[in-house]
């Protein structure tokens, strides 16, 4: 039933970014079955396009808004529904929030059947919608375009500045579109980032030579603090921490950490999933003992220095492995932390026992390997105690999420 026209009344948001409803009126056979309308909202009544016919459920692609939601607002990005970096501008940012804390909830309860004690709370409700990336990764094209891709394309849709985006990285945008569209048979990407000293470039070639290297070391004259991708210096001991992984949002990252700090008052502290001591620093500073597990050498080098630049080296064990090596030959025990990468942390959830591990806390980006393992460990004898949920991007469909965890 490909191409058919439906209508639908719009329930919820689904994970991914499309709204979810129930199809009210069409073709006999599709009535009935649930469909995901990308920039729907809950309480729309739309008509779409069919693009994707399953046996119990349909994708389409909206056509017009019959009965527009009490949630929906204007965008406010000329890019908006062009481009695939943002899902949810057209919906009322306190509406956005809580669609997310019901999907968490909802996930969680409908698909893993895992139930938190205390519930699943928002926090963070007051953070800003808008201005707060603080670290951008575009792609450019051959013909010099330099953006975002489109949804589920890999088009590159030109950008000259993004509404999330900070102003200051709004501003290295504006700087960049002319030359990099100069330069474009040699770029394939560039990632800036947001730091004390000024915007940070980091270019990545279509192919790293020495000549290319020399023609694309002529954008120095615009930022002096350039990076240029290489093989030679991925590898080196000296690599630039630039585009490693890092939280681009400032303000929701300090609520992040501090509710952590909260959370987590007893030592030590078993921490997987370290990357470069975005919390085992804070902790430190509150006291805490911990062994800091994390694979990216570049990521432990970068927080072995802050921890000596702070006097915090005899409180940090530091431990360049990854996690699912470390657990290989370490049975873990105590009270642990962990963010893990999307993929989550299964093997962790299946080698904890609550008869040596005394409390978890569990940060996600993730719902769906989340729910997986929440659902490992609640059947291992851990009780989930409660879930926060933080809108750490706005006006997309990403979310984070904070889960306790203690022995049943």
């Amino acid at each position: 039933m490909t191409d058919s026209i439906v209508e639908l009344e719009i329930e919820a948001l689904a994970y991914g970014g499309s709204g979810v409803g129930t199809v009210t009126n069409g073709p006999t056979a599709l009535k009935g079955k649930r469909g995901f309308v990308p920039f729907s909202a809950p309480g729309d009544r739309v008509r779409a396009r069919v693009v994707n016919d399953k046996q119990t459920f349909v994708e389409a692609a909206l056509l017009q808004v019959l009965h527009p939601s009490d949630y929906r607002t204007s965008p406010r990005c000329q890019y908006f529904g062009a481009c695939g970096g943002c899902d949810y501008q057209h919906i009322t940012l306190q509406a956005q929030r809580e669609a997310k804390r019901a999907l968490v909830e909802s996930t969680l309860l409908r698909q893993f059947k895992v139930i938190p004690q205390q519930g699943v709370t928002l926090i963070g409700a007051e953070l800003p919608g808008w201005e707060y990336r603080r670290r951008i990764s575009l792609h450019v094209d051959a013909a010099g375009n330099m953006g975002f891709y489109r949804p589920r394309s890999g088009e590159v849709v030109a950008i000259a500045q993004c509404a999330i985006s900070s102003p200051e990285i709004n501003r290295a945008i504006g700087l960049l579109v002319e030359p990099i569209g100069k330069l474009a048979p040699l770029v394939a990407g560039v990632i800036i980032e947001e730091t004390q000293q000024g915007p940070s470039i980091l270019i990545k070639p279509r192919v790293p030579t020495a000549e290319n290297d020399r023609q694309l070391d002529s954008l120095r004259g615009i930022f002096p603090s350039l990076h240029i991708e290489s093989i030679e210096k991925r590898e080196s001991e000296d690599a630039e921490t630039l585009g490693h992984f890092s939280q681009v949002n400032a303000a929701a990252n300090k609520l992040l950490v501090s509710t952590i700090c909260e959370r987590l008052s007893v030592s030590p502290i078993l921490e997987l999933y370290a990357g470069s001591g975005n919390f085992t620093l804070p902790l430190a500073h509150r006291g805490a003992q911990l062994t800091a597990v994390e694979v990216d050498k570049t990521l432990v080098r970068q927080a072995q220095l802050r921890a000596q630049e702070e006097g915090l080296q005899n409180r940090i064990t530091f431990l360049a492995v990854s996690t699912e090596a470390f657990l290989r030959s370490y049975t873990p025990r105590g009270t642990i932390l962990l963010d893990p990468p999307r993929s989550g942390a299964k093997v962790f959830a299946q080698r904890a026992s609550p008869n040596q591990v005394e409390r978890i806390v569990y940060v996600s980006c993730s719902v769906p390997t989340l729910g997986r393992d929440l659902q490992i460990l609640s059947k291992n004898g851990f009780q989930v105690h409660h879930t926060d949920v933080l809108d750490m991007f706005p006006q997309t469909h990403h979310v984070e999420t904070i889960t306790e965890l203690v022995p049943a």
